[in-house]
């Protein structure tokens, strides 16, 4: 069973001591700019361009700034993501901020919606700023 186990990770691309992951952050606005406060971001690795792994997930601060973790830990598997983006889940925005509910358009939060991508780069700076269009 143990070797099962171990057979499985080194398939999936992933060591004992799991993935390599690369640092991810970024903010989210509206196009007037305006940051959006307790959204959901998941960065989903893109099987159809053979990346594998868990999906990296964040939920932005009040000035939308987000740094992603894979499981608890910091940073997303290298390669490209579908990125969605959600509402709160309580709908209460932060203070001072607009309700996101009304901000984020439903494509956003499906993977197979949204407009979003991008390629993580190991070695690069993998700031992003994601910019939500009604």
């Amino acid at each position: 069973m143990r070797f099962a186990i171990l057979g499985a990770l080194i398939l999936a691309g992933c060591g004992p001591d799991g993935p390599k992951l690369v640092a991810v952050g970024g903010t989210v606005k509206t196009k007037d700019r305006t940051p959006i406060g307790g959204a959901t971001v998941r960065f989903v690795p893109d099987a159809a361009k053979n990346v594998t792994g868990l999906a990296s997930v964040a939920v932005t601060d009040a000035d939308g700034r987000f740094e992603l973790k894979y499981d608890g830990t910091p940073g997303a598997v290298a390669g490209w993501h579908k990125v969605t983006v959600a509402p709160p889940n309580d709908r209460t925005p932060p203070a001072g901020k607009v309700a996101a509910p009304k901000m984020i358009p439903a494509r956003y939060s499906s993977e197979t919606k949204t407009p979003l991508e991008f390629e993580v780069k190991p070695g690069q700076s993998n700031v992003y700023e994601i910019v939500i269009e009604n």
